[in-house]
């Protein structure tokens, strides 16, 4: 007949062992729920690549992303170069909302990067359709500070010549909304870009290093400059737009650590600016001792550093935390199935000691 005491004892540890499958129970659904978003955003990422690959091949193709829906995505990196004639089309369904495609809610996730959609390398190109791309805010880096070195963009273009983006809204970038670098002959027409009057160096559309460029028909109306026009820009015709709030057209900033800036031939027509800060206007920097720049770095430098190298994301990265979370899990049942066992095989052992001495083995 066994002991209180020793009932109490096997009591006790099958409450703990009940209580560690708890916990590895409650600690998995809620991983899981983190988990299910990050295959979501994986899936996802992975259908838009793959859905570029196919058409980047094929002659004047055009990829068509459903409307009425919301896609997760994290950064993806479209490179060409691909067959001319090529329309990436963001498509409404009849008798749906537009849809949107979102990142993932903190931009310090972005991986690896600062650029949340980068297409590279491309001629003849559109991007175009109906429907939101939103950038999500958060207008601050990890450590909470504005990030003015490198500063988040919501889609680039990196040499891209003879193309167009048109039709689509943009909102809510983190810092700047759409990027033109290395490129020529591209028209931006009857697009809108929205962000928070608050929200500091979140530019509407961004130019460096490119020739040949059209800013047309468009709604910009940010916390920053409605057009920025950087180093080596030339022959931009900014027509028709409506800007504001935000800081108005500017050029520059320009000669940044006693470096030379070129700039030409901008043409402004037909704007409408309300509640902007300025016109237009042109930002300079001041000219600095001898010796007292060595050590800083152009602006054509820090473009070309922060829009360089997006590495793809790879399953791996998104599995590994599904993996450690059941790894995690298994661990917790194993060891709560070892405390059982070693429970019993104690009684077990109690038992025949017990029976051994009244015995009087």
């Amino acid at each position: 007949m066994a002991r209180p005491g020793q009932n109490l004892h096997v009591k006790f540890f099958v409450l703990v062992a009940l209580y560690l499958i708890i916990m590895a129970v409650e600690a998995q659904l809620i991983t899981s729920l983190e988990e299910v978003l990050a295959y979501k955003i994986m899936v996802q990422w992975v259908a838009f690549t793959r859905a570029w690959n196919d058409a980047c091949k094929a002659s004047s193709a055009t990829l068509n992303v459903a409307g009425g829906k919301t896609f997760l995505v994290n950064n993806i990196y479209f490179q060409g170069p691909c067959q001319p004639g090529f329309t990436f089309q963001k498509i409404r369904a009849a008798g749906s909302a537009h849809g949107t495609i979102d990142p993932p809610e903190n931009p310090s996730s972005w991986k690896s990067t600062y650029v949340w959609w980068l297409f590279e390398h491309l001629q003849q190109f559109t991007l175009t359709g109906k429907g939101t791309i939103d950038g999500k805010g958060n207008y601050a880096d990890e450590s909470g500070k504005l990030n003015k070195t490198c500063k988040k963009r919501a889609i680039q273009f990196n040499d891209v010549k003879g193309s167009a983006l048109s039709g689509l809204k943009v909102r809510n970038s983190p810092q700047f909304h759409v990027t033109l670098t290395n490129c020529d002959s591209v028209q931006i027409v009857g697009i809108t870009i929205q962000a928070p009057e608050s929200s500091p160096n979140t530019d509407g559309i961004d130019t460096f290093q490119s020739t040949n460029i059209v800013i047309k028909d468009s709604t910009i109306g940010t916390g920053d400059d409605c057009v920025g026009i950087g180093d080596g820009s030339s022959n931009i015709n900014i027509n028709d737009i409506t800007c504001g709030p935000g800081h108005g057209i500017s050029i520059g900033s320009l000669g940044r650590g006693n470096t030379k800036a070129y700039v030409h031939s901008i043409h402004v027509n037909g704007a409408k600016l309300t509640l902007t800060t300025n016109g237009l206007r042109i930002k300079t920097w001041p000219v600095i001792e001898s010796g007292a720049f060595s050590a800083r770095r152009s602006e054509r430098e820090r473009q070309v550093d922060c829009g360089g190298g997006l590495p793809p994301p790879h399953g791996l990265i998104l599995l590994s935390p599904v993996l450690s979370s059941w790894l995690v899990f298994l661990f917790m049942v194993s060891l709560s199935v070892l405390s059982l066992c070693c429970i019993y095989f104690l009684g077990v052992f109690r038992s025949l000691f017990l029976v051994r001495s009244a015995l009087g083995l």
